[in-house]
């Protein structure tokens, strides 16, 4: 069984969770973001921010070097593909309740297309699950330049507002980032490994607010 499969979240939601306000204040003390490369007019982190109509995998993330820094809570589902309109016998359907009717990228689209526009000179970090030896993690190591794990889970945000409880997971950030100021596309790079407590990030924002 996927670990995905024994999330408590409806389908149609795991998708569009939000991050905690704590977990994004502390990571832009560092980052400053330009973009949110993943979200919706009601809960990007910042002004400027791409949503599904952007196209977000087929779009320029640097925008013609106006953008330098994304931050990306990018869609959490597997990779999948749309479903057969008349003879789909997935499993899956049946328990969600519906079909799908466009392809799902899944993850290691998101750090593809993040490494990708390094040659662009554009540094991204994505808030994403800790790897449990998942295939798409292998896009990872040796191609961003650091991941933090954050120890102790967080409870994401529900679209209404409301605290996500019951986290399957734990949670880091990866970042990708041109290596002084020359793209790493296509070279390997050294992936530091770094952690920060939940709670730590949590007194943090609240000595600030």
């Amino acid at each position: 069984m996927r670990q995905q499969d024994l999330s408590n979240t409806p389908y149609e939601e795991r998708d569009q969770m939000q991050t905690p306000d704590f977990v994004f204040w502390w990571i832009n003390q560092q980052y400053e973001f330009d973009i949110d490369l993943a979200a919706t007019r009601e809960n990007r982190k910042v002004p400027h921010f791409l949503d599904k109509e952007a196209d977000a995998l087929n779009t320029n993330w640097g925008m013609n070097n106006l953008n330098k820094i994304g931050f990306c809570n990018p869609p959490y589902s597997m990779k999948e593909n749309a479903c057969h309109p008349t003879k789909c016998t997935k499993k899956v359907c049946k328990t969600r309740g519906y079909h799908l009717t466009e392809d799902k990228p899944g993850l290691e689209a998101w750090f593809k297309k993040a490494y990708k526009d390094t040659i662009r000179g554009l540094t991204t970090v994505l808030l994403v699950h800790t790897p449990n030896g998942e295939d798409h993690y292998r896009d990872v190591f040796g191609k961003a330049t650091r991941i933090i794990f954050i120890n102790g889970r967080i409870s994401h945000v529900r679209p209404d507002g409301t605290p996500a409880s019951g986290n399957q997971r734990g949670s880091c950030f990866i970042v990708f980032e041109p290596v002084d100021n020359k793209t790493i596309y296509r070279m390997k790079v050294e992936t530091r490994l770094e952690s920060i407590d939940r709670d730590e990030m949590k007194r943090q924002y609240s000595k600030q607010f």
